[in-house]
């Protein structure tokens, strides 16, 4: 073919081939996802301030402000609004204690920056919750973390049911046709509840998608047994109206809270480790006998931080250690004298150097190994589950008199 052809073929192929390229779709440039919409928090407040201030004098009390978050209707941005209402201003004064808030107070706090990071937190919050009781995978640790209510003592206990007998705990729970939740405790007691409002939701326990709202439930069945025991020692009691569940189990006692769970007697502070280094060393094969025996029996053994921290100067803290706190004892190697524990804050750390007293153990979901001679160095005492069941569980067996 002479260069003259070749050329003339060239062009006639560029020629028939524009078109077809001036076609081509041309490469999108990436969408920005749509922007939040903005909320009118002025326009919001006064749309639902008259149901809120239900007397009308222009001032929210500490009754109005329950009834709001007991209230089925107070959805969404309206509940978390409520919610860091209630923790920052109501929930520190104590029950009993008188706290009003107007409107105008309510409109210049929504824009403080702490009050606002916590209402879109609390959005955040609804919008990924699973709303089922359980789900196919449920009860589990996955995402198990103690939310704003000082209630280890129960969540401890919680856990240790969900790692050792989760078919026992699923069935505490009853559906109801009405929507309402019975939860039978091990020892008998039957408590029903109704269906979680956003705002309990939010008061509650820590969730996630991958787990149910049945910790938040059970929370809300125990207040109710909790109150009851609050107030033999409060001159007046409670009145309902006036507090949320998550004020009734603020700060319990974790070795009762076992026996209901279980339906079992427990031990309370079963073994003490004392705060001397040579006590320790005396008693750490006593204590080595009775946690082999603990976990061959899979009893449910909780453990205690000491409520004054040590001053001593031999005494070593690790970073974030709590005191008068409720962990769980999850398991026991008697090779190798490690005990295996669960933090209800269900946290994840990762120390600055060598995993241990000085810097902290590392932790995933709450979960982390530590020695044996250094549980003893950190704990109080520890209480376990025994054999003998309550009176109260066998009158619940016996099948009811006709």
């Amino acid at each position: 073919m002479t260069l003259r052809k070749l050329t003339f073929c060239l062009c006639a192929l560029l020629l028939c081939a524009g078109p077809a390229l001036a076609q081509a779709p041309k490469p999108k440039a990436p969408v920005a996802p749509p922007a939040a919409p903005a909320v009118n928090l002025p326009g919001m407040i006064n749309a639902f301030w008259p149901r809120w201030d239900k007397n009308a004098d222009a001032a929210l009390d500490r009754r109005e402000l329950v009834a709001v978050l007991k209230d089925p209707t107070t959805r969404n941005f309206e509940a978390g609004i409520a919610v860091v209402l209630y923790e920052q201003k109501y929930k520190p004064a104590g029950l009993g204690k008188p706290v009003s808030v107007s409107k105008e107070e309510l409109l210049t706090l929504v824009k403080e920056p702490k009050f606002a990071g916590e209402m879109n937190k609390a959005r955040e919050r609804l919008t990924r919750a699973n709303r089922a009781l359980f789900t196919k995978d449920d009860p589990n640790l996955d995402g198990f973390h103690q939310g704003a209510t000082g209630d280890c003592f129960l969540l401890a206990n919680l856990a240790l049911l969900v790692q050792q007998r989760p078919e026992q705990l699923r069935a505490m729970f009853t559906p109801l046709e009405n929507r309402d939740i019975r939860v039978t405790m091990g020892d008998g007691q039957a408590i029903t509840v109704s269906p979680l409002t956003d705002s309990e939701l939010l008061l509650g326990a820590a969730f996630n998608r991958n787990s149910g709202v049945w910790l938040s439930v059970f929370e809300k069945a125990y207040a109710q047994i909790w109150k009851k025991a609050k107030e033999r020692n409060v001159k007046g009691g409670f009145s309902e109206e006036e507090a949320m569940h998550s004020e009734f189990i603020s700060g319990g006692l974790s070795v009762p809270t076992m026996q209901t769970l279980t339906g079992h007697k427990a031990i309370p502070d079963g073994f003490r480790f004392g705060k001397e280094t040579k006590e320790q060393e005396a008693k750490r094969e006593e204590l080595h006998t009775l946690l082999t025996r603990l976990m061959k029996e899979k009893k449910l053994v909780l453990l205690h931080t000491r409520r004054d921290p040590d001053k001593s100067a031999s005494f070593v803290k690790p970073p974030g250690w709590p005191d008068a706190h409720t962990f769980a004892l999850f398991g026991y190697d008697p090779e190798k004298r490690i005990v295996h524990c669960f933090n209800p804050w269900g946290n994840t750390f990762k120390p600055k150097g060598e995993s241990g007293l000085a810097n902290g153990y590392e932790t995933k979901g709450g979960q982390f190994d530590m020695p044996l001679a250094e549980l003893m160095a950190l704990f109080k005492s520890l209480s376990y589950e025994t054999d003998e069941v309550l009176a109260s569980a066998t009158d619940a067996a016996r099948p009811a008199k006709k």
